[in-house]
């Protein structure tokens, strides 16, 4: 009988893996917001201390021996797990470039002042977009899409090297690899909780 080869079905690496980041990604809703993962990405990059980000849980009328040492997203805001800290933020940075950008990183509330007919003086705020801010929204967007590229390619060359696996299994595969993804925090992260108000203490 003629040798039986083994042959595979090409799968494209780039819709698993952004899949695989999606999942891991937090959300903000349930046990964590996007001010509590700012806060993460900021202990991730060594920007703030645990000290600090417990004084700010506290203010916000946080109690802190409600969060748990583990178990939970917010549990990065207290333990000492920054290796996960540093996967959370990123893969966070890495889902978010594919959402619609959010107006509160590059636009303020201005006061302003009218009078009507009756000289009567009402003050108002409106919306105004602030170029600097755009701008740094807009070069971290890149930044990050430019990580991302390069970290999504490492995954794929990675994943090439052991054909013959399931989707499924590519997909652990792929959250294995996503150890490196600290190439993020490096290139982006930085940018990204310098941005937002809701960062600052």
């Amino acid at each position: 009988m003629p040798k039986v080869g083994t042959y595979y079905v090409d799968m494209a690496a780039l819709p698993l893996i952004q899949n695989t980041i999606r999942l891991m990604a937090p959300q903000p809703k349930g046990d964590v917001d996007i001010a509590a993962i700012q806060k993460i990405c900021l202990l991730a990059r060594g920007e703030v201390t645990k000290v600090v980000v417990k004084e700010s849980l506290k203010r916000d009328g946080i109690k802190l021996e409600s969060i748990p040492q583990s178990g939970s997203n917010m549990s990065l805001l207290i333990n000492d797990d920054n290796k996960g800290r540093q996967t959370l933020c990123a893969a966070y940075i890495a889902n978010n470039l594919n959402s619609p950008l959010d107006r509160t990183q590059f636009t303020e509330k201005k006061a302003e002042t009218i009078s009507d007919n009756n000289k009567k003086k009402t003050t108002v705020y409106k919306e105004q977009v602030n170029p600097t801010r755009l701008s740094d929204t807009l070069a971290t967007n890149m930044a990050v899409a430019r990580a991302n590229a390069e970290v999504y390619a490492l995954i794929a060359s990675q994943l090439r090297g052991e054909p013959g696996l399931s989707p499924e299994q590519y997909s652990v595969k792929a959250k294995k690899y996503s150890a490196i993804s600290r190439l993020i925090i490096s290139c982006a992260c930085d940018n990204y909780t310098r941005l937002t108000p809701m960062a600052t203490y």
